[in-house]
């Protein structure tokens, strides 16, 4: 980065750059390692300083946001910049999710003969002695747990007490405690065979009310196999995108919502929707936000102490 020449750069043009190399140089290390945190921090200082920059070579300029505030999507307030280590777990859910859905491939048949040969990749430990890849992937196990659901099919491989298998987005999984003397059965073991219908029975009598109401509402299908999706907009799928955001915690729309929107449609140059946005967080560089930051104050000192030493003209 320390390379690129800012002289010749729009605060537009670095973000073009700063999004289409400098984010995605790392991309296919943050695929399969966890990076250290202190890198991930490192390379957002670097970038930070280069968007901030001045015109100069060494030049660093004020630095008017933090790189948090500015990695908030464009609608929200930001510019879009990314944070890097939750991009980089969001990356690694990718490895883990390929372990739930495709059991059946190499990789996820290697992984599970030697960390979870008796479980899924959401039960997995470290192990001991575990590798620098498998280390990283297990980060984003988290992750996944959040916003992983199972659907109910047949109900032969969904555990009533350990899969969130329930359709609630807030918690999937069963309030009632399993009584110690019972094993952990399967969700068939609560449907009518060959009818597909709840055993109601049977839900009314081991669960708890507010379970039962959860559990007669979800529908049945059960010609087809239990299976994995994702609870999002992205079609059942997991998605980097889908995970980077749970990642950085979900975004309620702000009053301003609209008029950041607005903004970035208006069909002008890239530098003066940049310049505008500026405006509207009140960070450009003027008499009073340089009050705000006391630059005029320490300006004015060092004026008079020059004065003072050269002129001698004491204030």
């Amino acid at each position: 980065m320390s390379g690129w020449s800012k002289k010749l750069l729009s605060k537009a043009g670095k973000e073009i750059l700063l999004k289409t190399v400098a984010q995605a140089m790392p991309q296919f290390a943050m695929s399969v390692f966890l990076l250290p945190s202190q890198l991930c921090q490192s390379i957002e200082n670097l970038m930070n300083s280069l968007w901030w920059g001045g015109k100069g070579q060494n030049s660093k300029g004020i630095h008017w946001m933090s790189w948090t505030r500015m990695a908030v999507p464009k609608n929200f307030g930001g510019l879009g910049f990314k944070q890097l280590r939750a991009f980089n777990v969001a990356m690694l859910g990718k490895q883990g999710w390929r372990f739930l859905t495709r059991p059946e491939a190499l990789v996820s048949r290697v992984f599970k003969a030697r960390y979870f040969p008796t479980s899924s990749f959401l039960e997995a430990h470290l192990g001991a002695n575990p590798s620098s890849c498998w280390r990283s992937i297990l980060e984003s196990q988290s992750l996944l747990l959040e916003g992983i659901r199972r659907r109910v099919g047949n109900g032969r491989d969904t555990l009533i007490w350990d899969s969130p298998w329930l359709n609630d987005s807030q918690q999937p999984c069963i309030l009632t405690e399993r009584p110690p003397f019972m094993p952990n059965l399967p969700v068939e073991f609560l449907i009518e065979s060959g009818s597909g219908h709840w055993k109601e029975e049977v839900v009314r009598e081991w669960f708890l009310p507010v379970d039962v109401q959860r559990i007669l509402a979800l529908p049945l299908g059960t010609i087809s196999d239990d299976n994995w999706y994702w609870e999002g907009p992205s079609q059942g799928a997991y998605s980097v995108k889908e995970g980077y955001r749970r990642s950085v915690g979900e975004l309620t729309v702000c009053p301003g919502f609209s008029k950041w929107r607005q903004l970035w449609r208006v069909s002008v140059a890239p530098k003066l929707k940049v310049c505008v946005w500026r405006a509207l967080r009140d960070i450009l560089s003027t008499i009073s936000s340089l009050n705000s930051k006391v630059i005029v104050g320490v300006w004015a000192i060092w004026k008079a102490r020059n004065k003072a030493v050269w002129e001698r003209q004491v204030p």
